[in-house]
């Protein structure tokens, strides 16, 4: 019998949990890279079956298999560019280890295009197992058609695509001896803007760290420019994060020492990282409400339409006593009020054109008046072993309209730069004065 491989789709108002096999593109999507594309559909690349590729197509249900790869991936980096191709970069939980240069996927012509020149060395760590050197890379498509890497190497390199690929230098995260974060996170709460934090530096067991940088990135093929505020309350390794629709970062479970499907130094107390944008390395760690499930190696968490956050998972090898098969949602404080009751939002009433290249205006009108300086468009996130390369937070001013175009009328622009707003589903918040968001409406980016 082929390759296979089982499936739940949870449906968020129903709270119904629907299994399935996926068998009909012989693909065993374990331990993978995965990407959403510019029409909001999955990419799933390599795994246990190292070389396959499917296409999960989120408006017909159905799974399709596509043109395999040039190399054999597992564990690798995966985010899809300014043009809308996937690029994806490393690998070497698959069949043959070292030496996984780049290749770029045109979902279109369904083809997969090497760029040997790519050189994934430059992204390695110092891992002791050779064949993770180059696991979970923190890779985010940018302008011109380039990648940016931030980790986990300690080394920061840019990747373009032209031709058969180049690679440049772009800076180190730190000046230590030993400065890698394996298993850490990396994630863009604004444009250009990366907080990359916690890891280790083997990829398990190994002691967690707890650094925290904010890369700040903007031309390509130039150094990074880096400070190291703070770091965080906890140290971990495992762990998840994601950006809310403020711009902070909420942090959840991991450990202080790398050991999967092992909890035993499960860290229960999540922190949210709030960036101040006068000086930023006095950016700051703030802890909240603990959590009562352990959430560790092969967890995920994931922005909902709410503003909430779905954390859920964890463990999953054969009857390990790590493995989770349930998920909560954790409500953060702006949504409440002191006696624990739930805030009054904004509406989001209308949203025209609810699709828009780069540089264009979209009209939003709400129900009430909202703070203009805080709204934000957030990349729909697809996390895959703490790594969610997909999830992107970008600021969106909105600049009011005159009363006779009815009150509470607005327009922002999406940023002009295709890089910066990589093409693909986004979700629009908008805040009110008190910083409570609102549920979210779907904006299409277009290439």
């Amino acid at each position: 019998m082929g390759s296979k491989t089982q499936i739940s789709t949870w449906n968020p108002y129903t709270r119904t949990v629907t299994p399935r096999e996926v068998n009909q593109t012989n693909h065993d999507m374990f331990c993978p890279g995965i990407t959403f594309d510019e029409d909001g559909n999955l990419l799933i690349t390599g795994g246990n079956s190292a070389r396959q590729v499917t296409l999960y197509d989120t408006t017909t249900d159905e799974w399709q298999k596509k043109t395999p790869m040039n190399l054999d991936r597992g564990y690798q980096g995966a985010t899809i560019l300014s043009d809308g191709r996937i690029f994806v970069i490393g690998g070497s939980f698959g069949e043959v280890v070292s030496n996984k240069f780049g290749e770029v996927y045109d979902v279109h012509q369904n083809k997969w295009t090497e760029l040997p020149g790519t050189d994934v060395s430059k992204m390695y760590t110092q891992d002791y197992d050779s064949w993770r050197k180059d696991n979970h890379g923190w890779i985010f498509g940018w302008k011109d058609e380039t990648v940016f890497q931030a980790g986990p190497s300690k080394q920061m390199n840019w990747y373009g695509v032209q031709d058969n690929g180049s690679t440049t230098p772009a800076g180190v995260r730190n000046n230590m001896e030993y400065g890698d974060a394996m298993c850490g996170n990396a994630v863009m709460f604004d444009g250009g803007k990366i907080l990359g934090f916690g890891g280790s530096l083997d990829y398990e067991k190994s002691p967690a760290i707890d650094d925290t940088y904010i890369i700040s990135i903007d031309q390509p093929n130039t150094d990074a420019s880096v400070i190291q505020p703070a770091g965080m309350k906890h140290k971990r390794t495992f762990h998840n994060s994601v950006v809310l629709p403020d711009g902070s970062v909420f942090v959840a479970g991991g450990q202080d020492w790398g050991f999967p499907f092992n909890e035993t130094t499960f860290v229960s107390e999540p922190e949210r990282f709030v960036y101040n944008a006068k000086e930023p390395a006095k950016s700051t760690w703030e802890t909240w409400l603990p959590n009562t499930v352990a959430r560790t190696y092969h967890s995920i968490a994931l922005l909902l339409q709410g503003g909430t956050v779905f954390v859920g998972g964890g463990g999953l090898c054969g009857n390990c006593s790590a493995n989770h098969f349930d998920g909560q949602i954790f409500t953060p404080p702006n949504h409440l009020n002191s006696d624990g009751s739930l805030r009054r939002r904004p509406v989001i009433s209308s949203v025209e054109p609810i699709e828009a290249k780069p540089g264009d205006w979209i009209k939003v009108k709400t129900d009430s008046r909202i703070a203009e300086n805080a709204a934000s468009i957030i990349r729909y996130g697809s996390a895959t072993h703490t790594v969610d390369t997909d999830q992107r937070r970008l600021s969106v001013p909105f600049k009011r309209r005159w009363f006779w175009h009815g009150f509470n009328t607005y327009d922002f622009q999406i940023p002009q730069e295709p890089g910066v707003a990589t093409p693909g589903y986004y979700m629009l918040y908008v805040l009110d004065r008190y910083g409570t968001p609102s549920k979210s409406v779907n904006v299409r980016v277009a290439v």
